[in-house]
């Protein structure tokens, strides 16, 4: 896994935050007026006439609200709107009527919502749960109509608006995850053309209040996101979260070889290794490699099985390169490193296709796996002189 890094990542989050603050507010301003129709005698022509909202985003938000007769998406007419009556509301509103209003005016507060959107990654759990503890409602299964009806305010869908441009501030081009597959943003003259998904590291299904939160929000290629990790339930202590910690040296590629068939670049000769470079009693080994089933990065993702499935070949075109590439050569060529003007890790790049430094590993598919692979097949190469 690659660690997410950017220069100016409190700035991004900072923007993110400040622009889709006010789309959350305008959410909770309707609702708190919903509440003043149902329960404090507010003019159901007020609610009709409020902007700020689009006409089914206001019926997808009273309809949460309502039991028997909802509202009607295809249609705009106000008397639909007479409907809003305490007869026709969701027993669940009344029975949790103290607690959404306390939530509402909660969330109101720009501080309070900062500090969820904007929390850690090493704090986001801490902070779902604080925030579950405090309205009392920690447990999913006693509370989910009311967990539902919080995703109409910290709602997923209101990403859609800022993903492109969250993504393309990241520069992130490759998967994290897995560093296999491209993730690039592509906006051409104005108009969105691809992005990656973003995957929810806390499954929003489990920490409702991590569904917008800024570094809970990884982008990822459609395999790890979808096919692989899905609503997994996963810790800090089983797992790495790509904006703390990257595999780096704790888990390097490695390879075996046994001369089965021919040309010698054939993948059926090669066997992908994953190589453990801490104690296996360490906290990093458990959330890279696992002690559990159901634990460690490279049990999620199947990094050795997909590797070594999928890419053996490149193994042998490395092997090839490298055979090339005697201890002498290396020695000569960096002789001519300055009269060139360049340096080992263009060389490096030209040669072998990839960036050598880790830094740069998010910018191009398989630049860890390719690094560890030639350190392995030529280790002179990487020592400096």
């Amino acid at each position: 896994m690659i660690r997410i890094e950017h220069k100016k990542l409190s700035e991004i989050s900072e923007n993110y935050f400040e622009q889709i603050n006010p789309i959350i507010n305008r959410r909770i301003d309707f609702y708190i007026d919903l509440f003043n129709v149902l329960f404090a005698g507010g003019e159901l022509d007020d609610l009709y006439d409020s902007t700020g909202l689009r006409w089914n985003a206001k019926i997808s938000l009273i309809n949460q609200f309502l039991s028997r007769s909802k509202l009607n998406f295809k249609s705009n007419d106000r008397v639909q709107y007479d409907r809003i009556i305490l007869d026709n509301v969701s027993p669940f509103v009344f029975e949790y009527e103290s607690t959404i209003q306390d939530l509402l005016y909660f969330f109101k507060n720009k501080e309070n919502l900062k500090a969820i959107l904007l929390c850690s990654p090493e704090d986001s759990l801490e902070v779902d749960l604080l925030v579950r503890q405090n309205f009392n409602i920690v447990d999913k299964k006693k509370n989910v109509s009311l967990w539902n009806w919080i995703g109409s305010i910290i709602d997923y869908d209101l990403f859609d608006e800022f993903a492109y441009h969250v993504a393309n501030e990241l520069e992130v081009n490759t998967c994290p995850y897995c560093n296999r597959n491209y993730i690039n943003t592509v906006i051409d003259k104005g108009k969105n053309l691809i992005r990656p998904q973003f995957d929810h590291f806390f499954p929003k299904s489990e920490q409702p209040f991590l569904a917008l939160s800024f570094y809970n929000l990884i982008p990822s290629c459609y395999y790890c996101n979808s096919s692989l990790k899905s609503a997994t339930t996963i810790t800090h202590d089983t797992h790495l979260h790509p904006y703390v910690s990257g595999f780096s040296e704790a888990c390097v590629f490695g390879f075996e070889y046994e001369a089965l068939k021919n040309p010698v670049r054939h993948p059926e000769n090669f066997a992908v290794r994953l190589l453990p470079g801490v104690n296996d009693d360490t906290p990093i080994f458990r959330k890279i490699f696992g002690l559990k089933a159901q634990e460690g990065n490279t049990r999620l993702f199947r990094i050795k099985e997909i590797y070594h499935a999928a890419h053996r070949d490149i193994l042998g075109e490395m092997k090839e390169r490298t055979d090339r590439f005697s201890s002498a050569q290396a020695d000569s060529i960096s002789v001519f490193f300055k009269e060139l003007q360049t340096d080992k890790s263009e060389f490096y790049q030209f040669y072998f296709g990839n960036y050598m430094e880790e830094k740069d590993f998010n910018r191009r598919p398989m630049a860890k796996f390719t690094r560890d692979i030639i350190r392995q097949m030529i280790p002179d190469f990487f020592i400096s002189k």
